[in-house]
């Protein structure tokens, strides 16, 4: 008998703000889009078989007031829930550039060489969560400084 081992389907977050987790997922990122619809307060992307949701709420959301503490050792100091987000190689200068249009609140003010593998630029999106946006470069930059 094969074991079925069980998965994470679904993740919901939620935000006060749907058009702003738009932009920074959707545009920023470059996230695909599997559901957007305003009148019900969601956005969903498809993850490789796990579907990230944003729900929006009227509710005062309790942002964090800092960076989650992350292993790479990109992010700062909280022990709250966070994540990566891996852009092609490629496409990275660009979702950069758009990011640092967005006027985010961000652990350093330009993407940083980590453990001599990646490029990581930590911000909180708009709904507060700490986003480790990076990329692993083919080859080691001649370098380690962003420009």
């Amino acid at each position: 008998m094969q074991t079925v081992l069980p998965k994470i389907h679904y993740i919901y977050n939620f935000c006060n703000d749907l058009k702003a987790i738009r932009e920074f997922y959707s545009e920023c990122i470059g996230l695909q889009e599997c559901f957007y619809e305003p009148k019900y307060g969601c956005i969903s992307y498809q993850l490789q078989g796990l579907e990230f949701m944003f729900w929006e709420t009227d509710e005062d959301l309790k942002k964090p007031s800092g960076f989650a503490w992350q292993p790479g050792g990109g992010g700062g100091e909280l022990q709250v829930v966070s994540w990566t987000m891996v852009v092609s190689e490629e496409n990275y200068p660009d979702v950069v550039s758009k990011l640092l249009k967005m006027n985010l609140k961000m652990v350093k003010g330009k993407p940083q060489w980590l453990q001599n593998s990646y490029w990581a630029f930590v911000v909180n999106d708009p709904a507060g969560n700490t986003v480790e946006v990076c990329t692993y470069p083919s080859r080691k930059p001649d370098s380690t400084e962003w420009v």
